[in-house]
């Protein structure tokens, strides 16, 4: 049997709770790259380093908050097997 103690539960909790966020914040961070790449190429300046580096940061981090989504939906599957038993019966997490 699983064992989770108190501070484990309330990270498990916090992650679950925020995974619509990590989601929402992916893909605002593509958005905002894709819009500046085609506002920058549309502009006449072209994109210089600086902007290329803003728009690979942003792509970077909209990465990240889609593997923070896909580690709390992981989360939350393995929730539901701790949380049934055999039967299929919810039980408490010990």
């Amino acid at each position: 049997m699983i064992s989770l103690d108190d501070k484990e539960r309330s990270f498990m909790e916090r992650i679950v709770r925020q995974q619509k966020i990590f989601k929402a914040v992916s893909i605002i961070n593509v958005i905002v790259a894709a819009t500046m790449t085609i506002f920058y190429t549309y502009e006449g300046g072209g994109i210089n380093s600086s902007r290329f580096v803003i728009i690979l940061l942003l792509l970077l981090s909209g990465k990240s908050s889609l593997r923070q989504y896909k580690s709390a939906l992981l989360i939350t599957k393995m929730r539901i097997c701790i949380d049934t038993d055999k039967n299929g019966k919810p039980t408490d997490i010990k």
